[in-house]
């Protein structure tokens, strides 16, 4: 035999010994059928199996539960009678009879029922046409559980795809036996989402009349979104698109787009002042991307386009812009946090004239945690922080002015950490030297140096009372009493360089003389209690209360202490919490500033919340927050806002009233409807009528005000 015949004969040898071992394995991995019943008869002669009463089928991932089933254990093909249930992944499906291929997974259900989490749907017939693939004809689909249900969605024909989506054709929507709208295609998340459509009127001093609509599209879980099509009165039409994304390998992030030709007409309806009103474009870019290139490196990008400065407040912050002012900052950041080290790299670039900004291309930082010098043994401490950045600050259009230096620091700190007695004391010193190639005046190629040097000294103290009571249901078992006094003194000697010199970009170039004491002393009252998710008690914060002050010593004003701050979170209960902060000057013998807040919740029975704002001769305002559940079906809320002082729109306003609210809430089985009635002086009023699904909650466009909370215990959530 030649050699190509041994080759011919050695590939027919592999061949069959591959197609052996695939049957073998073939063989081996055939799932069984597993079946359990009051009766389970097998006919050897016939390869049947037969089971009666309570009949339970595993194969695979699917079960089904019936009174009957007959399989033909050859075909894999079993005929299911009485009571019939289908489970396959978080979806059921019920009939009269079903006829089951096992090794296709395929077959028929008659008078079909569907449920999938908060989707139920009926129909004469359901054909199972794969593992994950059924179709129904003549059937509709709901969230109402009821056997007859308010509202239900008719169509010709429809497709599920298990654990996906449901994608319907020819759809006629029915309020109980009213038809609605018709749809000639409309799909759906099988799992709990948003709705598709959102349609928001209103009426407001500014907009008039206005309707705001989003429209959800999804092409797939990595790409999906919002479009805007909105039209106001006053402003006339926009629209716009928000984008979310996601790749397998390069992050996630959003793009949003928000585009207007606005029309202004302050006066009158424009169907009896047609006339040209003033026209100016409008618009709002933003893009935001994150990717963690790998468990140690992220990288973080944003870019803002918008054309004026009030477009956010106009259109998108109306209430939550007077509260904190989005950054609208471009920005590129990539960090590498290792347990030694941290190392950035940031740009920022102003894309927008009509903003002031610091620009940075780039800033490349290094900073080099704390590391033992000295041996093993040694106490001593070394810490470096570096930086090299290209800083241009450039302010907003019309000026021309563009200030730049280039600017290298380098910080080192050397600390030692002792303990003497009761007390651990870490002193430390270091020198801070940075380098600018220009100043202020434009001059530059000079060295600022400053020189630090202090002392942290703290302790701790604490002692357990063996108090075990739930009385009133405080729930305590044991108390721990935990007092931190501490003691810091920092110490900064004046610059080479004063910063009046020096072009402010960031904090770095404020650096100035330092001669401070520090004093803190923090009492902490905690206890043990069960804990969600905890099967041994967990120590809790009951109460917490920091008070500090700071001491500048020998500065050109003379020594004198600083506010006195006061900081309060108090837990006694799982379902109450106060929070308190406060600014007190001790020279003038008075508060500069003070916040309060007190929340309580039982449940969904009812929820309160109160909040008061002070600032010296600046504002005082209180909030307050009440909603309750007189019946099952019934929910009732109110928001109020009062200003004792204050200065909006530069106006000084005196026991005002600037806001309420009032919300009335139905229970309709599988809709929420509500019912809001809002006061905004300077704004006018607003009535909202809304119709929530309950199996879609969430809405893209929010409205309505609530109390802001305060801030949860440091380790024990209020339920």
């Amino acid at each position: 035999m030649n050699a190509q015949g041994w080759r011919i004969v050695l590939a027919a040898l592999f061949l069959s010994c591959s197609l052996f071992l695939s049957l073998a394995w073939a063989q081996e991995e055939k799932t069984p059928i597993i079946c359990y019943g009051e009766k389970v008869e097998f006919l050897e002669a016939q390869q049947r199996l037969i089971a009666e009463g309570q009949v339970q089928i595993f194969y695979e991932d699917v079960q089904i539960t019936c009174d009957r089933i007959d399989i033909a254990l050859d075909t894999k093909i079993g005929h299911a009678r009485g009571n019939v249930v289908v489970y396959q992944e978080d979806s059921v499906l019920t009939g009269d009879k079903v006829d089951y291929n096992f090794d296709t997974q395929t077959g028929t259900i008659y008078k079909a029922g569907f449920a999938s989490q908060v989707i139920y749907g009926k129909g004469p017939a359901a054909v199972k046409e794969g593992p994950s693939e059924i179709s129904m004809r003549h059937s509709y689909m709901t969230t109402c559980d009821l056997d007859r249900p308010h509202y239900r969605i008719h169509s010709r024909s429809a497709k599920i795809y298990l654990g996906d989506k449901v994608v319907m054709r020819h759809v006629i929507v029915y309020a109980f036996e009213l038809p609605v709208f018709y749809l000639p295609y409309y799909s759906f998340a099988l799992k709990p989402d948003r709705p598709k459509v959102t349609v928001l009127p209103g009426k407001d001093k500014d907009w008039g009349y206005y309707l705001l609509t989003a429209w959800r599209y999804e092409f797939s879980q990595y790409f999906k979104g919002l479009l805007h099509l909105d039209y106001r009165e006053r402003r006339d039409f926009a629209s716009g698109f928000d984008n979310y994304y996601q790749t397998k390998n390069f992050g996630k992030g959003f793009a949003k787009i928000y585009y207007m030709n606005e029309r202004r007409l302050e006066d009158g309806r424009p169907w009896k002042y047609p006339h040209t009103t003033h026209e100016r474009e409008r618009y709002l870019i933003q893009q935001r991307h994150s990717w963690d290139i790998d468990p140690d490196t992220d990288l973080r990008f944003e870019y803002w386009g918008v054309s004026d400065t009030d477009i956010l407040k106009d259109y998108f912050y109306r209430k939550e812009f007077q509260r904190e002012q989005p950054s609208t900052e471009s920005y590129l950041s990539i960090v590498r946090s290792k347990p030694g080290y941290s190392l950035s790299l940031l740009g920022k670039r102003r894309f927008n004239k009509v903003f002031a900004r610091t620009e940075y291309q780039p800033e490349l930082k290094l900073d080099i945690s704390s590391v033992k010098i000295g041996g093993e043994n040694s106490k001593f401490y070394w810490k470096s922080e570096n930086s090299f950045a290209n800083l241009s600050k450039k302010e907003a259009h019309p000026s021309n002015v563009d200030e730049d230096t280039v600017r290298f620091d380098t910080f080192n700190k050397i600390s030692r950490v002792t303990k003497l007695g009761f007390l651990h004391i870490t002193p430390f010193v270091g020198e801070r030297q940075t380098y600018y190639t220009k100043d202020k005046n434009g001059e530059g190629g000079f060295f600022r140096g400053a020189f630090n040097t202090g002392v942290d000294v703290e302790t701790k103290f604490f002692r357990i009372f063996n108090v075990n009571t739930n009385k009133w249901g405080l729930d305590i078992n044991n108390l721990r009493h935990v007092i931190t006094p501490k003691v810091a003194y920092g110490y900064i000697r004046t610059p080479t360089i004063l910063p009046e010199k020096l072009v402010q970009f960031d904090g770095l170039d404020g650096i100035n003389r330092l001669n401070q004491f520090t004093f803190s002393l923090e009492n902490k009252l905690q206890t043990k209690r069960k804990v969600a998710g905890q099967k041994e008690l967990q120590a809790v914060d009951l109460a917490r209360l920091i008070i500090s002050t700071n001491y500048d010593y020998r500065l050109p004003g003379g020594s004198k202490f600083s506010n006195i701050n006061f900081d309060l979170e108090f837990t006694p209960f799982n379902w109450l919490a106060l929070e308190f902060d406060a600014a007190y000057d001790h020279l003038q013998d008075r508060f500069i500033t003070f916040n309060f807040d007190i929340y309580a919740a039982k449940g969904d029975k009812w929820t309160s919340g109160f909040g008061y704002r002070y600032a010296h001769e600046n504002h005082s305002e209180a909030t307050f927050e009440i909603s309750f559940k007189p019946t099952p079906l019934w929910k009732i809320g109110i928001y109020e806002r009062f200003m004792f002082k204050g200065y909006p729109n530069a106006k000084k306003k005196i026991y005002d009233l600037r806001q309420q609210e009032y919300r009335i809430v139905r229970d309709l089985h599988c809709w929420t409807s509500e019912l809001i009635y809002t006061v905004s002086r300077g704004e006018g009023e607003s009535l909202y009528i809304v119709f929530r699904l309950k199996a879609f909650p969430e809405l893209p466009l929010e409205f309505g005000s609530s109390y802001h909370r305060p801030k949860q215990g440091s380790q024990y959530p209020i339920r």
